[in-house]
């Protein structure tokens, strides 16, 4: 993001004295750590029942600032009625046509979603086809019960008294049925035919409710149709190729667009798609399959098993693929964006039946999505959601699970050090380090490794592998390194059982070699950065004093040329 177009940040603490009360701005401050550490001393100190920490960017195209939740501690409000009245509060509606808008389907989608689901539909289809409004209108519990939780919220910020807001609810809906139900009795809602279909539209071109129109057309091709996907295919058909600009009207692609966008945001439409069978992992994988299209093969050759993580589209699913990523829908690629946060950041398991795959798929899964915020606040977002799934996989019950299947102190160490590597946030990196730390330092892992078969040589290798792993999991300083000294001291534990470096410098007489192996010690290539390191240093001082080791070098320039690349890591190189 270049300078011209960075946006304002601050950072505002809000404080509750208590669970009734509201939140109260307490500071503002450009700097992060010092707002974060105020709200820290206030819940330390026990004299706030909670304190939020949020982040504000300021927008200059739209003049509003965006805010995004960084930290939030303490107890939970008591009531959360007047938040949830305002959310179905808004725009009164007063006429039919005032139900067709994104807000108002939006609220539908959610007050009805039981009965939608019932009936395999949506809201979009509800408001355009006659006998889901029949029947809708002839469910009189859920008739009532919708009727009465919008009129409450409605009367609660308004004028009016809920009877009288009933009433109007009552009435509006009433006038909404009887418009639909004598519209489709005219004839008005046709057949689409994808052959004719320019002519169709340009018949509907002249029309005031032509988007009205076209949606009970589209409605009525897919009365017949249950499952989202066998819809979202019918649909395609009528989409022409995206390279013919003129052969679809902007109205006309809007309304498609709509109703697509609420096919896909339908819940459980993936398990629709892949079966009952199917786990939130299985959704997530669409979803990002979705979002990155073409892109994501870019990241094969960087993971192996991408492929058996994410499997390809096929059929549908990936003809809408092409259609994003061509742009044809605009607003379908946000949506998407904000289902896959959204699940994200639920509690729902990714992989129910398997801990170890639901650690590999959230590993893939940051990888793929971190870098694709457009501005500051859209990676906060990104990396919010991240850090919320991530909190779940380090809960002790997950771990537990997680190291069930395995049998040797090696292999859980191993699960330990992928989680290390698969969570985000400081928060989850901090408690993967311990669940590691733990293991690194039970007593069956240090009688294991010091038992095994294995050489020294070999034990010692592996270890250092574990160590440089270590410094690339993006762990704190402090866990980074209690992490390395924990296996710089097993690694002593095993030299120590063979003597290893004073053995080595009696079994290797060459000078020249027994520098070349001292070296491979000291720069954490044949062993852990730790004691033995330090020990094979000295050893390389001694040599690399004594006068007749560097005669014996200058002899042997392609020596040189091999060491001196580590005796730059050891600082000793002239």
């Amino acid at each position: 993001m270049t300078a011209q177009t960075r946006r304002p940040v601050h950072y505002e603490l809000f404080t509750r004295k208590t669970k009734e009360s509201g939140w109260v701005l307490g500071h503002a401050s450009e700097k992060r750590e010092e707002i974060i550490q105020e709200a820290q001393a206030l819940i330390s100190a026990e004299s706030h029942a909670a304190v939020k920490v949020t982040k504000e960017s300021f927008d200059p195209s739209t003049g509003e600032f965006l805010s995004v939740v960084l930290l939030m501690h303490g107890q939970a409000e008591r009531s959360k009625a007047k938040s949830e009245h305002s959310e179905h509060s808004g725009q009164v509606c007063g006429a039919p046509q005032d139900l067709y808008t994104p807000l108002a389907r939006e609220k539908i989608s959610r007050l009805l979603k039981d009965w939608l689901r019932r009936y395999y539909a949506t809201a979009f289809e509800l408001l355009h086809r006659a006998d889901l409004m029949e029947a809708f209108e002839a469910s009189n519990t859920d008739l009532q019960h919708a009727i009465q939780k919008i009129a409450i919220a409605d009367s609660s910020h308004g004028a009016k008294d809920l009877h009288s807001e009933i009433r109007r609810w009552q009435e509006l809906v009433e006038k909404a049925v009887a418009r639909v139900v004598k519209d489709e009795q005219k004839g008005l809602f046709f057949p689409l035919d994808p052959k004719s279909l320019p002519h169709s539209l340009e018949k509907l071109e002249k029309n005031p409710e032509r988007q009205y129109v076209f949606g009970g057309c589209l409605a009525l091709g897919l009365k017949n149709e249950r499952r989202a996907l066998a819809k979202l295919d019918r649909l395609l058909r009528l989409i022409p190729d995206p390279e013919q600009k003129q052969a679809f009207p902007d109205w006309a692609k809007a309304v498609l667009e709509a109703f697509v966008m609420e096919l896909f945001a339908t819940q459980g439409v993936f398990r629709d798609m892949l079966g009952e069978d199917s786990d939130l992992g299985d959704s997530l994988s669409i979803l990002v399959r979705l979002i990155l299209g073409d892109k994501i093969k870019a990241y094969e050759s960087q993971f192996p098993d991408l492929q058996d993580s994410l499997p390809a589209l096929k059929g549908a699913l990936q003809d809408y693929s092409v259609l994003i990523q061509a742009q044809y829908f605009g607003a379908l690629r946000p949506q998407m964006m904000r289902q896959l946060l959204s699940e994200l950041s639920s509690p729902k398991r990714l992989r129910p039946r398997c801990n170890q795959g639901e650690v590999r798929l959230l590993r893939l899964v940051s990888k793929l999505i971190i870098g694709l915020g457009s501005d500051d606040h859209e990676k906060e977002i990104i990396s919010q959601a991240l850090s919320d799934r991530s909190k779940i996989v380090v809960m002790s019950d997950f771990v537990e699970g997680l190291l069930s299947v395995t049998k040797t102190s090696s292999e859980e160490i191993d699960q330990l050090m992928i989680l290390c590597e698969s969570v985000y946030g400081a928060s989850a990196k901090r408690q993967a380090a311990r669940w590691l730390l733990s293991s690194l330092g039970s007593v069956k892992y240090e009688r294991e490794i010091r038992d095994q078969g294995q050489s020294v040589s070999q034990r010692l290798g592996h270890l250092s592998k574990m160590q440089w792993r270590v410094l690339e999991m993006g762990l704190s300083e402090a866990d980074s390194e209690a992490v390395t000294q924990k296996i710089g001291h097993i690694s002593e534990m095993i030299a120590q059982d063979t003597n290893l470096i004073p053995h080595m410098i009696k079994a290797t007489p060459d000078r020249i070699k027994r520098l070349s192996v001292m070296l491979g010690f000291a720069t954490g290539q044949s062993a852990p950065f730790g004691p033995i390191s330090d020990q094979a240093r000295l050893e390389v001082m001694k040599l690399i004093k004594n006068p007749d080791v560097r005669r014996e070098l200058a002899s042997q320039p392609a020596m040189i040329a091999v060491l001196r690349p580590l005796l730059l890591q050891t600082g000793l190189a002239a």
